[in-house]
C-alpha cells in the first residue's frame, strides 16, 4: 500500500512538471511567432523602401548615388536581423541628407508606419526575451533552441 502512495505521488509531481514544461514551450513558441510575424512585416515594409528608392535613386540631390546604389543591392542580398537594420539606418541617413522633394516625403511617411512597427516589434522581443530569462524557464528555453531575439535600433 505504501508503495502506491509514493508512485501516486511521483506520478502527480511527473504531470504537474509537464504541464509546466508544456505551458511554458507554449508560452515561449507564442512569443517567437509574434515576433517572427512582426519581423517579417518589418522586413516586407523595409523592402518596399528600398524599392522605392532603387526606382527614383535618379531623381534624388544631394546624395551619394554610388554609395547608395551599393547599399541598396547589399540589402537585397541580406538574410540577418542585423544587418537588415543596420542597411535601413544607414538609408535612412542618407535621405536625412537629401533635399526636400516628394520622393523624401514619401519616404518618410512610409518610415513613420515602420517606426511604429518597430515599436511593436521591440515591445514583443521585450516579453519574448524576459519569459527566456526567467531562471526556470531558461533551462526550458535552451532545451527548446528559443534564443533571445536582436533589438531594432533606430538612427
Amino acid at each position: 500500500m505504501f508503495i502506491y502512495v509514493i508512485l501516486a505521488i511521483i506520478f502527480c509531481i511527473f504531470m504537474c512538471l509537464s504541464i509546466y514544461v508544456i505551458t511554458i514551450y507554449n508560452k515561449l513558441k507564442t512569443y517567437k511567432n509574434e515576433v517572427d510575424k512582426l519581423w517579417n512585416s518589418l522586413r516586407l515594409n523595409i523592402e518596399s523602401q528600398f524599392k522605392f528608392i532603387k526606382a527614383n535613386i535618379d531623381n534624388l540631390n544631394n546624395v551619394d548615388k554610388f554609395y547608395l546604389k551599393d547599399l541598396i543591392d547589399k540589402y537585397m542580398i541580406l538574410a540577418y536581423t542585423e544587418e537588415v537594420m543596420n542597411s535601413y539606418i544607414d538609408l535612412e541617413i542618407i535621405l536625412d541628407k537629401s533635399d526636400d522633394s516628394e520622393i523624401k516625403s514619401r519616404f518618410i511617411t512610409k518610415n513613420a508606419e515602420i517606426n511604429n512597427l518597430k515599436t511593436d516589434y521591440n515591445n514583443v522581443l521585450l516579453r519574448y526575451n524576459n519569459v527566456i530569462n526567467m531562471i526556470p524557464n531558461k533551462i526550458i528555453a535552451n532545451i527548446f533552441h528559443f534564443n533571445e531575439g536582436v533589438w531594432f535600433r533606430s538612427k
